[in-house]
């Protein structure tokens, strides 16, 4: 009898949770409706941006500019849900009162708001894209500065389109509310229900934000499969853009000096006889001048190794040297023995070497609102004389957004840990491909691509950890400080010698200019602002090459620069730096929290925005530990504006994308 009961209430509770009961309610449904027609109305906005801006794609294949709209659609999903998604979860909270008439409505009519703003703003990013040569970006911190002047503007030159759009507005507030404020009753499906949902749309939500489940959130790069900028801005969402921007924050702007006189600085630090300055609205675009002698068709190998330090001297004291291979490299090629880095970091490192952008901003260039500016990055450069590009990194795919940098930065194939067999490598366990894998391939590759080209290899060995693949690279013990990253220096660089053991041997090899620097100093003990940012550059071509040490100073926003110099090439660029081989009398901005180093000549000058604080003869005091500030203030203050101009200006010009004119 017992069990007859238990039998029963079993059907009972069957009948009650039927299939029915698994079905999404009303206002899932609603939601889903509202989320299409968002993506309509962007996907609506983007055809009006095509249509407005057509001759930037004209000879462009309808298949591209197809997958751009495919593209974009990724960026409309996610900025639909960073304005909306919140309104959506209050829809759907799990209990009965969110099928009440006044709730339901209350929620429909706020979310209208914002999709209103929405439209505002994408408009006028539309008609604001000719000003600004990208998606709004920075501009959205002006905008809330100056509203008065914006509606006069709009009154005086945008008055039919302004009364369009109030058309469209009242029109969409009327398919809004005649599509979605309907109120139909609803018959409660359960808690269960409720909660499945619930948690459904919350993971729909996060992942559409994030843009998916690749390495690193959705960013602007990943707009930009290829070098052409306008494809990208045309999947580029400007909610998206203006969302981005104000999580990351402004670009400090600074007015140390008059702008015209910190341009004329600026230039003056810069200028060569064999280049000429284009555009006073882009102070930094020049154009090389034709030469007598051809171009100079080297392939261009750039190897940056990881976290390698440039202090010589010091390692000179260990024994066994740590870059016996490097050494022997160095006796061949010209070293320079005063080389900077532009930054801390590995992405500081990449801008500067690939792009010759200095680490000015608040943050990196890659993964800021900045990547949809128009730069000149090397890649690009070297593709419009020929050049087949190539970047190899053992790490993950999308590790520090270099697979979507490469892309922005002229690359045609980018090979990552994902591309190696891993039955036939070793992974360090951290960060990917151990380095002499990723040189071996890297020869591979170079001895298989067209014809000039240009690769870029990104170590990975030397970084903390300081993971080994086997215990016969352990040369040092804890009796020696820092003994692990020594370790991982010398494994790195018997690494390197073993990629030009058989480089050599390559056809390629005769004909290539090689280029060997690091991203940043080792970062593992106390340093001053000299050691911080001091680290090797060889360049070496023994075929065309001589071998030299040039002391005076560089730094990594010189290397793009120097590689057009060396090649000859007749082509325009506006790199923040210049050409190491020139005999120019150089200089390296070398930026440390709240101070501002800057190195000319035989001087270090530090200071903070207000002052300086010390003068070094780097030179003859490595340690920096005689300050001659006061016995030398007329020394101080000429680099101190030599100093603030640069990044008064280069700030200005990354922040108000005037690096380079879009042609």
């Amino acid at each position: 009898m017992l069990c007859l009961q238990n039998l029963l209430k079993l059907i009972e509770m069957k009948n009650k949770f039927s299939y029915d009961n698994l079905l999404p309610h009303q206002n899932i449904i609603l939601s889903v409706k509202v989320l299409l027609l968002m993506m309509f109305i962007f996907t609506l906005l983007r055809f009006v941006f095509y249509v407005l801006y057509s001759p930037q794609f004209y000879g462009v294949p309808i298949s591209e500019i197809g997958l751009s709209f495919l593209i974009g659609l990724r960026f409309d999903l996610a900025s639909t849900l960073l304005v909306g998604g919140l309104f959506l979860l209050l829809l759907n909270l799990p209990g009965r009162f969110k099928f009440k008439r006044f709730y339901k409505i209350s929620i429909i009519s706020l979310l209208f708001l914002v999709v209103i703003a929405s439209i505002i703003l994408s408009l006028g990013d539309i008609f604001y894209y000719p000003y600004a040569k990208r998606r709004i970006s920075y501009e959205i911190f002006n905008l809330f500065k100056s509203i008065p002047e914006l509606i006069t503007i709009i009154l005086n030159d945008y008055l039919v389109p302004l009364i369009i759009a109030v058309a469209v507005v009242i029109l969409l507030g009327y398919l809004w509310f005649k599509l979605f404020g309907k109120y139909k009753s609803s018959s409660y499906k359960g808690i269960v229900n409720d909660l499945i949902y619930f948690i459904l749309l919350i993971g729909v939500i996060v992942i559409s934000i994030r843009g998916g489940f690749q390495l690193k959130p959705l960013r602007e790069s990943y707009a930009f499969r290829n070098d052409n900028i306008a494809l990208g801005h045309l999947s580029l969402n400007a909610v998206f853009t203006t969302l981005r921007t104000l999580n990351r924050g402004d670009i400090q702007s600074y007015n140390f000096i008059p702008m015209n006189e910190a341009i004329k600085s600026m230039r003056d630090l810069l200028k060569s006889p064999k280049e000429i300055y284009l555009d006073e609205e882009y102070p930094l675009m020049r154009q090389t001048l034709p030469e007598t002698k051809h171009q100079n068709k080297l392939n261009v190998v750039i190897i940056v190794m990881e976290s390698w330090p440039g202090n010589f001297a010091e390692l000179e004291t260990i024994k066994p040297f740590p870059m016996p291979e490097f050494r022997k490299l160095m006796n061949k090629g010209i070293y320079f023995s005063n080389f900077f880095a532009a930054g801390q970091r590995t992405i500081q490192g990449m801008q500067a070497v690939v792009g010759s952008i200095p680490n000015v901003v608040y943050d990196d260039i890659l993964g800021s609102p900045i990547e949809q500016n128009f730069l000149r990055p090397l890649g690009v450069i070297l593709k419009e004389g020929g050049y087949s590009t190539i970047f190899l990194h053992g790490a993950r795919s999308g590790s520090m957004g270099f697979e979507a940098f490469s892309k922005l930065a002229g690359f045609d194939t980018y090979i990552s840990k994902s591309d190696f067999d891993l039955n036939k490598v070793k992974d360090d366990g951290t960060w990917g491909i151990f380095d002499h894998f990723v040189f071996e391939r890297s020869n591979q590759e170079f001895n298989k691509i067209k014809q000039p080209f240009l690769g870029l290899v990104m170590s990975l060995s030397s970084h903390a950890p300081y993971a080994l693949p086997s215990g016969e690279y352990e040369v040092y013990d804890s009796t020696i400080a820092n003994y692990k990253f020594l370790n991982s220096l010398r494994y790195s660089d018997w690494s390197l010698g073993k990629f030009f053991e058989e480089a050599e041997k390559a056809e390629y090899f005769r004909n290539t200019l090689f280029i060997i620097t690091a991203d940043h100093a080792e970062g593992t003990r106390e340093k001053n602002i000299y050691e911080l940012f001091k680290i090797p550059c060889l360049l070496y071509s023994p075929a065309f090459l001589n071998p030299d040490i040039i002391s005076s100073v560089h730094s990594q926003v010189d290397i793009l620069p120097t590689i057009i110099d060396i090649l000859k090439l007749q082509t325009k660029h506006s790199s923040f730096g210049l050409s190491a081989i020139a005999g120019n009398n150089g200089f390296a901005y070398l930026p440390s929290g709240g101070l501002h180093g800057w190195i000319k000549g035989d001087w270090l000058s530090v200071g903070d925005f207000d002052k300086n604080i010390a003068l070094y003869n780097y030179k003859t005091d490595r340690h920096l530990s005689e300050n001659k500030l006061n016995l030398n203030p007329n020394t101080a203050n000429v680099l101190r504006k030599e100093m603030l101009s640069y990044l008064q200006v280069s700030t200005y010009l990354l922040r108000s994308n005037k690096v380079y004119k879009s042609e």
